[in-house]
């Protein structure tokens, strides 16, 4: 997903979104402290820890919520958000961060609409390099699929290298679905950010 600044960010609300970010392994420590505020977080909007697998190697946190029907898996971007969290300007950032974060994938205000009609100007296709594919695609576990295909229409999975110069060969279209929230304090980077998820 991505953002753009909305018209209530210009009257000094600032606008904020959850981005999912590729990080390196080594880089994806988080604290116990963070992972503990967003476990209440997500259990003060109704999801139990027993819902919750976090998955340390891959910075991330798979819920499985709902049955049936209304049954969801969604994956948190655990390591982009701790590190958004620590980076937010007080007390009121941190806890509007994790409130939007419930609220976004507890909640599952974020979720994909589940008709097409439904999804309106939010579905957005992207180029992405193959690389950048793998490396989400890696970050979702087993069982997560992150939809793309080759720039063609070739099915997954596509071949990448890491070479630093990309080909047609080595880029793919990725669905993302946008969204928003909007926090009242900033999140700590210069009071604005984009979405991803």
């Amino acid at each position: 997903r991505r953002s753009r600044p909305s018209p209530r960010s210009q009257r000094g609300e600032r606008a904020f979104g959850i981005h999912v970010v590729m990080v390196s392994p080594s880089s994806m420590t988080v604290s116990a402290d963070f992972l503990q505020a967003l476990y209440k977080a997500l259990a003060d909007v109704g999801v139990r820890k027993s819902q919750c697998d976090y998955d340390e190697a891959r910075g991330s946190l798979v819920l499985n919520v709902g049955k049936g029907d209304d049954g969801a898996t969604r994956v948190v971007p655990v390591a982009a958000l701790a590190s958004l969290h620590e980076k937010a300007a007080g007390e009121r950032a941190r806890d509007e961060l994790l409130a939007a974060a419930a609220e976004a994938f507890g909640r599952g205000a974020a979720d994909v609409p589940r008709k097409f009609e439904e999804c309106g100007a939010r579905l957005l296709p992207q180029l992405w390099p193959a690389s950048k594919i793998a490396a989400l695609q890696f970050s979702l576990g087993g069982g997560v699929e992150l939809p793309h295909c080759g720039l063609h229409g070739e099915s997954p999975p596509l071949p990448w290298s890491n070479n630093e110069s990309e080909d047609a060969q080595s880029l793919g279209v990725v669905l993302v679905y946008e969204y928003v929230v909007q926090l009242q304090s900033g999140s700590g980077n210069d009071g604005e950010g984009s979405g991803s998820s």
